[in-house]
């Protein structure tokens, strides 16, 4: 399947027709959102398939990145197949011929260490969802469709759009995150925010409710977070409430300005005014820190003029 003609849930849908836009006119998704609400509508243009002409670029290797494109494939069964290099790297004439021939056919070129690597993290995430009582998820062999399912609707004249890792049912999704950062409980909150997970769950959110307004008020979004190292430990985190909150409070402040920007056809720059910024209470705190340390320093008679704050 290449197009989307009218809102649904769509399984097994072309990956590659999926982040080209399908749908009937340019779609939101939470990645333009995000980009949106961080940046400015210029970069949100830019950004979008059907907006601004994408060229194709030779994407550099990088070994996270890479695992973790792996590992989702493994995990998921969806996307696209996988070609496996067995070189130490690209360094040779014979690694990136085999490299771009792969890219060129649709492969997801991994070097073998780092596919052996992915494998591992799959099967270390299996034993903790089990341990979890989640086996449901990601269950490739009895729920080959429900990896990588595609939903999009139409809400106020927009059309949107999102992947979802797993859907077990309307009211049950997944989404499996990789990192090289601790997924450890108490890192996490800095890690969804930075990372979106609050928009994208309330844009499946906003599209399900379209689809499927029977469950709406029901839903659980369920994040599965892995570290690609070593022991691949994994925390899953359900989306709360509050965090719902504020993830549908970002998603409507984008959507308020994707709309206005496809009604009169302009992507403008940042606001062409002079900012007052406030100096960070972070960074002021942590200046006063200092001068207070140094006063102690200077009581003490620990002091040198030569070295003035330096410590």
């Amino acid at each position: 399947m290449h197009k989307i003609t009218e809102p649904g849930i769509y399984t097994d849908f072309d990956e590659a027709a999926y982040f080209a836009d399908p749908c009937p006119s340019p779609s939101l998704t939470q990645s333009i959102a995000k980009v949106l609400i961080e940046q400015s509508p210029a970069h949100a243009k830019l950004a979008h398939p059907r907006l601004t002409s994408q060229t194709a670029e030779k994407e550099t290797y990088v070994r996270a990145k890479a695992i973790g494109n792996a590992a989702h494939k493994i995990m998921t069964g969806r996307g696209r197949d996988l070609a496996i290099a067995k070189f130490d790297d690209f360094k040779t004439g014979k690694a990136r011929e085999f490299r771009d021939e792969q890219a060129a056919a649709g492969k997801l070129v991994v070097l073998a260490e780092d596919c052996e690597t992915a494998h591992k993290m799959v099967f270390a995430a299996h034993g903790q969802l089990e341990a979890h009582g989640m086996m449901q998820a990601f269950d490739t062999i009895h729920r080959p469709n429900s990896g990588e399912v595609v939903i999009a609707a139409q809400a106020d004249g927009i059309w949107l759009r999102s992947l979802v890792d797993w859907m077990n049912t309307t009211a049950e999704l997944f989404d499996y995150k990789t990192t090289g950062q601790s997924v450890a409980p108490h890192a996490v909150p800095a890690l969804m925010a930075s990372a979106g997970w609050p928009i994208q769950a309330a844009m499946q959110e906003r599209i399900l409710d379209v689809l499927d307004p029977d469950n709406a008020g029901r839903r659980k979004f369920y994040f599965v977070a892995q570290e690609n190292y070593e022991p691949y430990a994994l925390t899953v985190h359900l989306i709360t409430e509050g965090t719902m909150t504020m993830g549908r409070k970002m998603l409507t402040h984008a959507e308020s300005i994707w709309r206005a920007c496809m009604e009169i056809g302009e992507w403008p720059l940042y606001p062409a005014i002079v900012h007052t910024p406030e100096f960070p209470a972070y960074a002021e705190a942590k200046w006063l820190t200092r001068e207070v340390e140094h006063e102690e320093r200077r009581q003490r008679g620990d002091f040198n003029p030569n070295i003035l704050m330096a410590g």
